[in-house]
């Protein structure tokens, strides 16, 4: 028969969680604590540079540390040592220099045409309205707003008798006319031998009498 050893076995070793957790806590806290009061001490001990100074900042003739002295710098423009500037009162300004950058330039004037823009379109209008009256007899619903277009030629052209162009109305019976009759349209003085052509547009309106009434007259290139 086996004889058994009389010697105790000593029982596991005993973990007391809470004690432990309760002590690495305190020391995470000491340590950041530890940390904060280094890191307010550094910046205290830190040595910051001093803004610049400040014409705003000067006050009956001090600098803005009080202690009488110092230089003033504007812009960058360092102006040297000014105690008995500023004591005076006078305020240092730099004015720019001679080389201020070119000057803006002027638009230029542009003339006008050399005719009454006015009197081209009323004299067309007229004559459209001329030519109206047989192309109502064709339609009588010819009629509304259209848009009034006058080609004033240049003067190398071989044709200098004027286009018109009725924009909106749809009636062959007008438009024949106006080809017939556009060459004996009476012209305001300077209509005629332009150096370009140019083309004089409104806003008008064939009525059922066959009037036409213009408005908004320009000119520009074609």
């Amino acid at each position: 028969m086996a004889m058994m050893s009389s010697v105790p076995i000593a029982p596991p070793p005993t973990v007391r969680v809470l004690p432990t957790m309760l002590a690495a806590l305190v020391a995470s806290l000491l340590f950041v604590v530890g940390l904060s009061v280094v890191a307010r001490l550094t910046a205290e001990g830190a040595v910051m540079p001093p803004p610049p100074a400040l014409l705003d900042d000067v006050d009956a003739g001090t600098p803005a540390d009080g202690d009488g002295a110092g230089a003033v710098v504007v812009d960058g423009v360092d102006a040297g040592v000014v105690d008995e500037v500023v004591d005076a009162g006078v305020l240092v300004t730099v004015e720019g220099g001679p080389d201020a950058g070119p000057e803006p330039l002027t638009p230029p004037t542009v003339d006008g045409p050399p005719y009454d823009v006015r009197a081209v379109a009323a004299a067309a209008a007229a004559l459209v309205a001329d030519c109206s009256k047989d192309a109502l007899r064709w339609d009588p619903s010819l009629g509304g707003p259209f848009t009034l277009r006058v080609t004033l030629p240049a003067a190398d052209v071989v044709d200098q008798s004027p286009v018109i162009v009725v924009d909106g109305l749809r009636s062959p019976v007008l438009q024949g006319c106006l080809q017939r009759r556009q060459r004996t349209l009476d012209l305001p003085a300077g209509a005629t031998g332009l150096l370009v052509s140019q083309v004089v547009t409104a806003r008008a309106a064939l009525g059922t009498d066959g009037s036409v009434s213009v408005s908004d007259e320009t000119v520009m290139a074609p």
